[in-house]
C-alpha cells in the first residue's frame, strides 16, 4: 500500500476514536482539548492530558454524542500525580472511567473506543519509525454563529520521532516518552503536498499511533503507543507520554 494511502487509512481510523473536549465560555462551547475512548473489559475510558482533566475537575466538560447533544464528563477520574504542579509534570496523562450512560459508541457523530489491545506501550527504540497524530486543534474547532453549532476538524501530522540518542536533551528519556519534530511551517499531507498546519493548542491529549515500524507483526495495524501532551514551540517539538502509564491506570481504576 503506497504510503499516502497508509496515512488517509490511519486518519479514518483514529478519527474515529479522537473526540475534541469543551467547557462553555460566556455561553458558548470553548474547546479545550482531545481525547480518546477506549474499552477495557466491561468498562470504557476516555482518555486525554491531566492538564486537560484538570479543567474538567473545575468546570464542566462535556463532548458531543450527537450533533447536537452534550454529553458531560461523569465518572472516576485519575490524573498523574504532580507534587511540583502540572507544568513540572513530565507523565500529565489522566483517565476517566466513564459511567454507563456517557459510553460510546455515538454513530451519529463517528466516534467509538477501541480496544485495549490497540495501546502498545514500551515500544522502542523510537528510531526508524513513523508516527501520526489526530487531534483537535482550538483554532478549527469552535462555535458557529451564523449555524448555532460546533464545527469540529480533526487534524493530522505524521512525523519521524528524533533519534534516541537526543532523548535526554529534552529531558525525557525514549522509554516513557515520544519526542516528534513539529515545525508548523513545514507540514505535508498524505500526497507530500506542503499544507498549512494550525497551532497545535487543543491536541493535548490526542492519540499518537505508528504509522510504520520496523516489523510486519503487529496484533494491530496503527498500534497507540503514546498521548500527546505538550508542545513546544521554541523547540519545535511535540511530546507525547508512553501509553503504559494509561495502562497502568485503567488497572487501577477497574
Amino acid at each position: 500500500m503506497p504510503d499516502g494511502d497508509v496515512f488517509a487509512e490511519a486518519i479514518d481510523l483514529l478519527s474515529c476514536f479522537s473526540i475534541p473536549l469543551y467547557i462553555d465560555e460566556r455561553g458558548r462551547p470553548s474547546h479545550v482539548g482531545t481525547g480518546f475512548f477506549v474499552n477495557s473489559g466491561a468498562n470504557c475510558f476516555l482518555v486525554s492530558a491531566a492538564h486537560v482533566f484538570d479543567i474538567a475537575a473545575k468546570s464542566d466538560m462535556y463532548f458531543y454524542s450527537t450533533p447536537n447533544q452534550k454529553r458531560h464528563l461523569d465518572g472516576h477520574m485519575l490524573r498523574s500525580k504532580a507534587p511540583l504542579g502540572r507544568k513540572r509534570d513530565v507523565v500529565d496523562v489522566g483517565i476517566l472511567r466513564l459511567g454507563h450512560a456517557g459510553r460510546p459508541p455515538f454513530p451519529q457523530v463517528q466516534k467509538f473506543a477501541m480496544d485495549i489491545s490497540y495501546l502498545k506501550p514500551s515500544y522502542v527504540p523510537r528510531s526508524g519509525k513513523g508516527y501520526v497524530v489526530i487531534g483537535f486543534p482550538c483554532t478549527k474547532n469552535g462555535f458557529r454563529i451564523h449555524k448555532s453549532d460546533v464545527l469540529a476538524v480533526p487534524y493530522a501530522y505524521r512525523s519521524q520521532s528524533i533519534s534516541d540518542e537526543e532523548y535526554p536533551s529534552h529531558g525525557v528519556s525514549n522509554n516513557t516518552h515520544v519526542v516528534l519534530p513539529l515545525d508548523l511551517k513545514k507540514v505535508f499531507g498524505p500526497n507530500n503536498q506542503p499544507i498549512q498546519f494550525p497551532k497545535p493548542q487543543g491536541m493535548s491529549g490526542a492519540p499518537v499511533t505508528v504509522l510504520h515500524g520496523d516489523s510486519i507483526d503487529e496484533s494491530r495495524v496503527f498500534p497507540v503507543t503514546a498521548v500527546a501532551i505538550e508542545y513546544r514551540s521554541k523547540e519545535k517539538m511535540l511530546i507525547a507520554t508512553d501509553v503504559s502509564y494509561v495502562i497502568d491506570a485503567i488497572r487501577k481504576a477497574a
